[in-house]
């Protein structure tokens, strides 16, 4: 047993697994706008992030206790 007989199982295994399920995954959210879904989450993530921030840093301007 060589490394050959390791390394082309592997190779077709993850060939195998781009053509057969990665590949329609992606024909499949291509179709039904991923990029514009993923804009949104990306975007609803940022003003949540932004608004708890926010109330971090009032927080933090009201503690004397704080550290500069």
């Amino acid at each position: 047993m060589n490394l050959q007989d390791i390394v082309l199982p592997l190779a077709d295994i993850i060939v195998w697994t781009f053509d057969a399920v990665l590949v329609p995954i992606g024909e499949a959210i291509g179709r039904r706008g991923f990029e514009w879904g993923a804009a949104m989450v990306g975007i609803a993530g940022l003003a949540f992030w932004l608004f708890l921030q926010g109330k971090y840093d009032k927080e933090a301007d009201n503690n004397p206790d704080q550290l500069h």
